[in-house]
């Protein structure tokens, strides 16, 4: 066999990373009758340090470095990524050859005894890192309590279910609940029309060295366009605000008929005053960055700095 029928995927270690990158690898084999693929596991900086906060890093790419070092040690031909985990800039040497159809992009929240959001007792504690999902609980009741969780989805269910009384309820994102089967806990939806949700969640990136035409070509096919739009937009959004994935805005566009639309906001820390975009336009960069020159001229920087809860 060819060597180049075979090619090595590299993909995060956790159980949402595996079943996400064994969804990729159907459809590479759907579409290329044949072909081997090596799926090689990598240990990112973020998985080494599960209890470590996001902030304490001190730098973006945290769940990615790893995987997009591998690429250039040639080690891996292609790198899985959740695209809300990718920065808005990498090196030069790499390429988005695919970003695949989106799943659905909004939050969740998960509870142990099936209460939602107004059931809720008062002062109750809710476990997210995000400071974006923080801001966004706040300006729903500003008597929660919210905590730093971190770990994989799994980690994180089992750690609410085993100690109620510490966390009575987890906001996730519902694509990643629904890949690994995991629904059932679900008492509480963040509508996008009201809850704007993070740059680039529910898509799956592919991402190859720009020198590999063979790759490129391979995975190209399982590009979708309107997501590939949609999802550029929003990260212009993030890269004008300046920020990486743990900047505090919130964005999602949809396309149709070739043109994008953008709504996008940033809320206070106590998240009780929002400033927010929304306009149309036909370039996904242009548009992103219009949004943030908007937010920007409106004030938000003062707000743009993570706040964590202590």
């Amino acid at each position: 066999m060819d060597a180049r029928q075979r090619i090595r995927v590299g993909t995060r270690g956790s159980r949402l990373s595996r079943v996400q990158t064994s969804a990729v690898c159907r459809q590479l084999r759907a579409i290329a009758p044949g072909l081997e693929i090596d799926v090689v596991p990598v240990t990112t900086a973020g998985d080494c340090h599960p209890s470590k906060p996001l902030h304490a890093f001190g730098s973006t790419g945290i769940f990615t470095s790893e995987l997009e070092a591998a690429l250039l040690r040639l080690e891996i031909d292609v790198a899985v990524h959740s695209l809300k985990d990718l920065p808005t800039t990498m090196h030069q040497d790499l390429t988005l050859a695919a970003v695949l159809c989106r799943d659905d992009a909004k939050d969740v929240l998960v509870t142990p005894d099936g209460m939602n959001l107004n059931s809720l007792p008062p002062g109750a504690r809710l476990g997210t890192s995000s400071p974006r999902r923080t801001r966004m609980l706040y300006s729903l009741r500003s008597d929660f309590e919210v905590a730093p969780m971190r770990g994989n989805v799994d980690t994180r269910i089992r750690r609410m279910r085993e100690a109620p009384s510490e966390c009575r309820g987890l906001v996730l994102a519902a694509c990643g609940l629904t890949r690994i089967d995991q629904t059932d806990g679900i008492s509480d939806e963040f509508p996008l029309a009201t809850f704007l949700t993070a740059p680039g969640q529910g898509a799956i990136v592919l991402q190859v060295r720009g020198s590999d035409q063979h790759m490129v070509d391979l995975v190209q096919p399982l590009d979708h366009l309107p997501t590939r739009l949609a999802t550029w937009c929003e990260r212009a959004l993030l890269h004008g605000l300046g920020g990486g994935c743990a900047l505090p805005a919130a964005a999602y566009a949809t396309v149709t008929e070739g043109r994008i639309h953008l709504r996008a906001h940033v809320r206070s820390p106590d998240g009780q005053r929002v400033e927010s975009f929304e306009a149309s336009g036909a370039s996904a960069w242009r548009l992103g960055i219009r949004a943030a020159d908007a937010l920007l001229a409106q004030g938000v920087r003062k707000w743009l700095t993570p706040v964590y809860p202590a």
